[in-house]
């Protein structure tokens, strides 16, 4: 049995609302496979949450920010945002090489 993975960036969506791409690689389908493992009632809330995002001051604070609404009813041990927010923020907060 064989099987391969991988993921497209989508570029011009990270551009619009992260300010350049972020997630990539390993970090990518690492994100794709947390997203698809959400209830539609999940992904809806967090592809509201996501394409509200814009590049600026304010980014890294939102997405910290972030917390699904039935959890804030019950927290969890574990919060679902957790995994996005470990890829995303130190990939938001990384210095970009100067071209």
């Amino acid at each position: 049995m064989c099987y391969a993975t991988w993921a497209t960036p989508d570029a011009d969506f990270q551009q619009a609302h992260l300010g350049r791409t972020v997630l990539s690689g390993s970090g990518l389908i690492e994100y794709v496979t947390w997203y698809r493992a959400l209830s539609a009632e999940e992904k809806a809330e967090w592809d509201a949450f996501v394409a509200a995002l814009k590049p600026g001051p304010k980014l890294v604070a939102d997405i910290t920010a972030f917390n699904f609404k039935k959890e804030a009813e019950s927290p969890p041990s574990e919060p679902l945002a957790n995994l996005p927010k470990g890829l995303l923020l130190p990939a938001l907060q990384q210095k970009v090489p100067q071209q």
